[in-house]
């Protein structure tokens, strides 16, 4: 654990991934597709760990974005700009997105989506997104 108050032994971020972590989107948020989106993870930086974020771009094809940590036990956060997202799942209990640990372990603290409208989003707006 990091940044944790010292008479609550516990936090809100993922200590293991196991195998995925997986998110069901509420469809009053998205549903269906395609969507433009934002996707803003703040994760811990630790144990040179692999991850990557799956999406769907239509149906039953998925697309993916890794990340390669280093290991200076600091919070990072990646920003990923998905230009043709499907949202399948239905409930919580579905299936939109997914962070899969490929080496070592994804210790995730926030993952952020947010709607972005093409027709006011230019392309320097999404890059300057990207490296923030």
């Amino acid at each position: 654990m990091f940044e944790f108050h010292r008479d609550h032994l516990y936090d809100y971020t993922s200590r293991k991934t196991q195998t995925a972590i997986r998110f069901g989107v509420d469809e009053a948020f998205l549903a269906g597709g395609p969507h433009i989106i934002a996707v803003k993870i703040t994760y811990l930086d630790r144990g040179n760990a692999e991850w990557q974020l799956e999406y769907f771009t239509a149906a039953n094809q998925i697309s993916s974005r890794k990340v390669t940590c280093g290991d200076t036990g600091t919070a990072k956060t990646v920003t990923f700009i998905l230009r043709d997202a499907h949202f399948p799942g239905t409930g919580y209990t579905g299936k939109d997105l997914q962070i899969r640990a490929v080496t070592g372990d994804a210790v995730i603290r926030l993952v952020r989506l947010i709607k972005l409208d093409p027709k006011e989003v230019e392309e320097t707006q999404i890059k300057q997104m990207e490296q923030r």
